[in-house]
């Protein structure tokens, strides 16, 4: 493992964030100090090669990093995550413990994700968001994927929701092997967890009802046609990843594939999306939850108006009434005609790349 880091001014914080974090195999940590205008900017890098371009284009510095020492990085303990009325999310993986969360919410199903090199212990906005919307969807019996699975939270989520065939892939060996862990510390069984390259992957399987797809934008924009082909008629989508100056352009283009987007979410820069696949004609479209969607009297968006600007998490997001192939866009509204998000999915909705930032205050 190497480390690449600089210090920069804090104004820059979302700049670097934009540009490093979609690089593969690498992690972006970027540590703010409090009171201060300036914070560090560091790359966690599995291969010499990446660190040594980045070093050379940005400049800084460059060490190498014991492989023991970078895991030691990823230890700190996260508060338990309340997951509707269904899972509570833990780190602690020790039975000591375990037993004082269960006298504690005797009427949760815990969620055992120690905290690893690999995305998703629930403490992040976005996995918690993609949590709550697969609790609100009927999973008895029905076909699951995951696509970038990270820790495996996700698929063993929708496991002990009642899910029936449960795939779960992901580039990354370390995401993999961490999966499985879980699984193993979950007693979950009945998922299958390989490692595939969403792109170059051609899986020789009948259409799944669900969907989740937690990975970099740019990987989400290029796997839409391979989406529509894996989800069955009807099925759901759940897509995360997503900065909000890249949500509107990749929206459209699901929109373009063939996606009809029911809910989007938005928690400060970050956007998550629920999309059903071949709705019926002019037909109305809701959320899973039967919140996401337009009322009866939300206006209609003109298809030809400028795509909107994305709001804070305080604003809900609706999504007009338009054909699959339909390049229309969720318009943005405040008023009472548009459906309002709960609490919940208002304070915890975004869905972050497999690999995230990592903010620390010091």
């Amino acid at each position: 493992m190497w480390v690449w880091s600089k210090l920069s001014s804090a104004k820059w914080r979302d700049a670097w964030e934009e540009r490093l974090q979609a690089l593969a195999g690498t992690s972006l940590v970027i540590t703010e100090f409090a009171g201060k205008a300036s914070l560090r900017v560091e790359m966690y890098c599995q291969h010499k090669a990446v660190a040594t371009r980045i070093h050379k284009q940005f400049g800084g510095s460059l060490r190498k990093l014991k492989k023991e020492n970078w895991a030691a990085l990823a230890t700190p303990r996260i508060a338990p995550i309340k997951i509707r009325d269904r899972f509570l999310v833990v780190s602690e993986s020790d039975e000591p413990a375990l037993d004082r969360h269960r006298a504690a919410h005797p009427d949760r199903e815990l969620l055992v994700i120690p905290v690893e090199m690999a995305f998703g212990t629930g403490d992040h906005p976005t996995t918690a968001t993609c949590l709550r919307l697969i609790c609100d969807l009927p999973l008895d019996g029905r076909r699951v994927l995951d696509l970038g699975c990270g820790t495996g939270i996700l698929a063993l989520a929708a496991k002990k929701l009642g899910a029936g065939r449960v795939l779960a892939v992901d580039f990354d060996p370390e995401a993999v092997a961490a999966s499985k862990r879980n699984a193993r510390r979950n007693q979950v069984r009945g998922v299958t967890f390989e490692r595939r390259d969403v792109l170059a992957w051609s899986p020789d399987e009948p259409p799944f009802d669900l969907i989740l797809a937690n990975i970099f934008a740019d990987v989400l924009t290029a796997s839409f046609p391979k989406m529509k082909q894996l989800l069955a008629a009807g099925g759901t989508l759940i897509i995360s990843g997503i900065l909000d100056k890249s949500a509107p352009e990749l929206l459209k283009e699901g929109s373009r594939t063939g996606f009809t987007f029911t809910q989007v979410i938005q928690r400060g820069k970050w956007v998550t999306a629920v999309a059903e696949h071949a709705p019926s004609p002019g037909g109305d479209v809701s959320a899973p939850d039967g919140r996401g969607g337009p009322s009866a009297t939300s206006p209609r968006r003109d298809a030809s108006a400028p795509y909107p600007r994305f709001r804070s998490s305080r604003s809900s997001i609706s999504v007009p009434k338009s054909r699959a192939a339909s390049s229309s866009a969720p318009s943005v509204t405040t008023g009472s005609s548009t459906n309002r998000l709960s609490r919940n999915d208002r304070c915890l909705v975004m869905c972050a790349t497999r690999v995230p930032s990592v903010r620390l205050t010091r």
